[in-house]
């Protein structure tokens, strides 16, 4: 018999059958189910009788019972699926290291070079994808600073199968930088649903920091080394949204400086309407402070933003009336200048040139 999962519960809802089993079956199911950590990146199989009779509290179905085993010579089509000990398998993995090296040793002998070569590649390219299938997915949460930006962190993500293929591959004494980046973005186009790799993000988040253009980061995307446009955004709004306007850390011993800058977008219409008029303001801290928590990967609204992107506006109340108190002086009237009084004025070259009965006088431009 085997199992197939392509539900992240489906092992566990399987145990929980074997518990409520709890018979010969179950004890079997159970100790073959441990030796798998994760039956829906193995691809395990199953057959749907098998299925629900084992769900259902029913004995295993004949075709697949042990006892059935003396009658095999004389079913006619295809046999039931038996383990080498003769056995039935309850789960079995696709495209292990097992399988694959058994399946290129039995390959026909009388192949050309060129299909010799190709077997070979094949081979080694299930391997490696098998070794990919095996790494932990985790979408829920984005990598930490600390893992993009480690040398070391970023090399023990790439599998050792294709970390030795990229070293062999390479021409130079230290390309470890390469293997970590190159083999990241073998396994993100391997596993893109499932996987985000620290150094896809990292450098579309940098990227989009440094440059603010899309067509870059979309151009690097579609050329296979860093993650979408749609990843980046989703990204910076979970961000905004699980840090929020609350200054991290301890501030007692900072200097923090806020900066203010205006938002104007359709200042004028034709009707006067839907007009915008806002202000952004950051908050710059030295010492600085660094993240260690997760950003958690959410899908964040615009009136998730405007929840948070707010600051109350407080006003000044004075504590006693000495306000009313004060005078202001009128203010003189401002008067045009009189056009009359520059005819006499000729301007050259920047300079304004005034004759008199006694010198000729020279003004700058700015003088004026």
């Amino acid at each position: 018999m085997f199992f197939l999962s392509e539900q992240d519960d489906f092992q566990k809802r399987i145990e929980q059958v074997c518990n409520d089993r709890d018979d010969e079956w179950a004890v079997e199911v159970r100790g073959r189910l441990e030796c798998v950590g994760d039956l829906h990146a193995a691809d395990a199989l199953y057959h749907q009788t098998c299925s629900v009779n084992f769900r259902t509290s029913r004995k295993i179905p004949k075709a697949f019972s042990p006892d059935s085993k003396g009658k095999e010579n004389n079913y006619q089509g295809r046999p039931a699926a038996y383990d080498i000990c003769g056995k039935i398998s309850v789960v079995t993995l696709r495209d292990t290291a097992s399988c694959v090296l058994q399946e290129f040793y039995h390959r026909p002998t009388y192949q050309n070079p060129d299909d010799e070569k190709k077997a070979i590649i094949d081979a080694a390219a299930k391997l490696i994808k098998s070794d990919i299938r095996s790494l932990k997915g985790d979408k829920e949460n984005y990598p930490l600073a600390s893992d993009v930006s480690s040398l070391k962190s970023n090399l023990q993500y790439v599998p050792e199968s294709l970390s030795y293929l990229l070293e062999t591959m390479f021409a130079e004494k230290d390309s470890k930088m390469k293997i970590a980046s190159i083999g990241q973005a073998i396994i993100q186009a391997s596993r893109p649903r499932v996987l985000i790799a620290p150094l896809q993000i990292g450098l579309g988040i940098q990227l989009h920091h440094n440059f603010a253009s899309r067509f870059l980061v979309s151009t690097l995307n579609n050329l296979g080394f860093c993650s979408s446009y749609q990843e980046i955004q989703k990204f910076e709004s979970s961000a905004a949204l699980t840090q929020g306007v609350d200054i991290p850390g301890e501030i007692c011993n900072s200097f923090i400086q806020f900066v203010a800058d205006n938002v104007d977008h359709n200042v004028r219409t034709l009707d006067g309407n839907n007009t915008f008029h806002g202000m952004g303001i950051i908050a710059g801290i030295t010492p600085g402070t660094k993240r260690t928590a997760p950003i958690p990967r959410i899908s964040v609204s615009s009136d998730d933003i405007n929840s948070i992107a707010k600051v109350n506006i407080q006003y000044y109340k004075p504590q006693n009336d000495f306000m009313t108190k004060l005078n202001f002086s009128e203010l003189r009237e401002l008067r045009g200048m009189d056009k009359d009084c520059m005819s006499g004025f000729t301007v050259t070259g920047g300079m304004a040139l005034k004759e008199s009965n006694t010198r000729l006088v020279r003004y700058n431009a700015d003088d004026t």
